[in-house]
C-alpha cells in the first residue's frame, strides 16, 4: 500500500510455494471491492468461490469477514476473522483487522490485546505498537510496549509514514495523562505524513484542546473519512458530516464510532431519518450498543415511531442502567406521547444527574432537548431560560462549546417561532405509564441526583443556577 519493497519478515508471510498461484481469469471479479456497484451480498458470494477454490487465503477471509459483518452476519464474519487469524497469525493487515473486529464490544478487547501481545512482531513493529497502545488505552489497561514505543519513535529508522500512527497513540497517551508539552511533540511527529487515522486523532485532539494544532497545510482528502466526519461536525456543517460518517462507516464495518457520530446528528430536523439509517446499519454490526440504541430511540421519537423508540430505549437501559442521556432520552419519548408530567420528572433527574457529576456541557445539552419539547406545547417559561442557557454556554471552555448546542439553540427558538403543534400525540400502548415507569426505575440515580432533583421546581433554571 505504500509503494516499498516488502521486508524480509513481510515476505516470508506473502511466499508460499506450496500455494498454486490463483488463476485470475476464472473469477472474473476476483477483488470485488475494486469494481463499483457490486453489492455486499455479491461480495459475499465472490469472497465465498474463492475461499472455497484457494482456502489458504488469509486476506481473502479477512474481506469476507468485513463484508459479513456489513450485512449484519455477526457469527459468519467471527468465523471467518478466525480464519484469517489462524492462516496468518503474524500478518500486519489481518492482526490490525482483527483488533478492529473483536474491540467492537468491551469481552473482545481482551481477545484483540491477546492476538496482539502473543505475536514475536508486535514489539517490533511501529503498525502494531500503534494498535496495541490504543487498544490498552479503549480497554483502560497499561500497555507494556510504551517505552518500546517511545524509543522506537527516537530511533526514526523509516520513513515518517511508518510512525505517524504510532507517534499519535503515544501522543494520544501523554496527552490523556496531561503531559501536554510531550504529547505536542509525539502528535507533531505523528503529521509529518500521516495516515488518515493519525490526522483523524490529531484532528479530534485539536477540537478539545487549542493546544494540538493540525498545520493548515495537511488538507483533508476525500478519503480521509473519519477526519472528515469530524471535522464538518465540528465546524456546524451536519450534512457534510453525516455523508462522510456513512462513508466511514461503509469502509470501516468494525468500528461502531462513525454510527454514534452520525445517529447523533437527529437534533438537525433534516438528518433524522438519516440519522435512524446509520444508526441502524451500526446495530448490525455492534446488535447491544446501547448509546446507538439511545441515539436511534431519539431520531425515531422525532421521525413519529414512537413504538420503536421505546422499544430502543429499553434495550439500552438494560446495559447503561448508569448513563443519564438515556434517562432524558426516555423523556423526550415521553413528551412526545403526552406524558408530560412524568418527561419533566426525567429530564430533572437527568440534569441533576449531570449536574452532580460536574458535566455541565451534557446539563445544557439536555435543558435544551427539555426546552425545545416544552416550546412544542407552548410553554411561556422556555424563552427567558433559553436566554439564560445561551449565557451559560458561552461562558463554556471554548473546547466545551461544541457545534450541537448551538444547533440545539436555533431547534428551540424555531419551535418558538412555530407555535404549539396541534394533533402532536397518538396513544402508544407499548409505551404506556406503566411502562414508562418500569424503564425509569431501571436506572441507577445516584442518591446526590436524587437528592438534588427533590428540591427543584419545574422549570430547568433551578437545576444549573445552584
Amino acid at each position: 500500500m505504500l509503494g516499498e519493497a516488502l521486508s524480509s519478515s513481510d515476505q516470508e508471510i506473502t511466499q508460499d510455494l506450496s500455494r498454486p498461484t490463483p488463476d485470475l481469469s476464472k473469477l472474473s471479479l476476483f477483488d470485488p471491492l475494486r469494481h463499483a456497484g457490486v453489492s455486499k451480498g455479491k461480495a459475499i458470494h465472490l469472497l465465498r468461490e474463492r475461499v472455497s477454490a484457494y482456502p489458504n487465503q488469509p486476506l481473502a477471509w479477512t474481506e469476507l469477514a468485513r463484508q459479513y459483518l456489513a450485512s449484519g452476519l455477526d457469527e459468519k464474519a467471527s468465523d471467518a476473522m478466525s480464519c484469517a487469524v489462524q492462516l496468518a497469525p503474524n500478518n500486519r493487515y489481518v492482526l490490525r483487522s482483527a483488533v478492529r473486529f473483536y474491540s467492537r464490544s468491551s469481552e473482545g478487547l481482551d481477545r484483540a490485546l491477546w492476538l496482539l501481545r502473543r505475536t514475536p512482531r508486535t514489539p517490533r513493529d511501529p503498525w502494531l505498537l500503534a494498535a496495541e497502545i490504543a487498544t490498552a488505552d479503549k480497554a483502560e489497561e497499561s500497555s507494556p510496549f510504551v517505552k518500546t514505543a517511545k524509543a522506537m519513535l527516537e530511533r526514526k529508522r523509516a520513513r515518517p509514514r511508518h510512525y505517524s500512527e504510532l507517534a499519535a497513540a503515544v501522543g494520544t497517551l501523554e496527552h490523556d495523562h496531561g503531559r501536554h508539552k510531550q504529547a505536542k511533540q509525539f502528535l507533531a511527529q505523528a503529521l509529518v505524513d500521516p495516515t488518515g487515522n493519525s490526522l483523524a486523532q490529531a484532528v479530534f485532539l485539536s477540537r478539545s484542546d487549542r493546544r494540538v494544532v493540525v498545520p493548515a497545510q495537511l488538507e483533508l482528502r476525500q478519503e480521509d473519512f473519519e477526519a472528515n466526519a469530524r471535522s464538518h461536525y465540528a465546524d456546524g456543517r451536519f450534512e457534510l458530516a453525516m455523508s462522510a460518517a456513512k462513508a466511514w462507516l461503509e469502509d470501516e464495518p468494525f468500528d461502531v464510532k462513525p454510527a454514534l457520530l452520525g445517529s447523533f446528528l437527529s437534533f438537525d430536523d433534516s438528518l433524522a431519518a438519516a440519522a435512524e439509517e446509520i444508526a441502524t446499519l451500526g446495530l448490525s454490526s455492534s446488535p447491544h450498543h446501547p448509546m446507538l440504541l439511545n441515539n436511534r430511540a431519539v431520531s425515531r421519537a422525532y421521525l413519529g415511531d414512537y413504538v420503536g423508540a421505546f422499544d430502543d430505549i429499553k434495550g439500552s437501559a438494560k446495559t447503561s442502567r448508569d448513563e443519564p442521556s438515556h434517562l432524558a432520552t426516555l423523556g423526550l419519548l415521553a413528551y412526545r406521547i403526552g406524558s408530560q408530567q412524568f418527561g419533566r420528572d426525567c429530564y430533572t433527574k437527568a440534569i441533576a444527574w449531570f449536574a452532580s457529576i460536574g458535566d455541565l456541557a451534557s446539563v445544557y445539552r439536555a435543558c435544551l432537548y427539555w426546552s425545545r419539547e416544552r416550546a412544542r406545547i407552548g410553554d411561556t417559561q422556555v424563552e427567558p431560560d433559553l436566554e439564560f442557557i445561551k449565557g451559560r454556554i458561552q461562558k463554556l471552555p471554548l473546547e466545551q462549546q461544541e457545534s450541537d448546542l448551538i444547533a440545539l439553540v436555533n431547534a428551540v427558538e424555531r419551535e418558538m417561532l412555530a407555535g404549539p403543534t396541534q394533533d402532536l400525540w397518538k396513544p402508544v400502548p407499548e409505551a404506556h405509564p406503566a411502562a414508562l415507569e418500569s424503564v425509569q426505575s431501571s436506572f441507577r440515580i445516584p442518591e446526590p441526583a436524587l437528592a438534588r432533583a427533590k428540591v427543584f421546581e419545574v422549570d430547568a433554571l433551578p437545576l444549573i443556577t445552584s
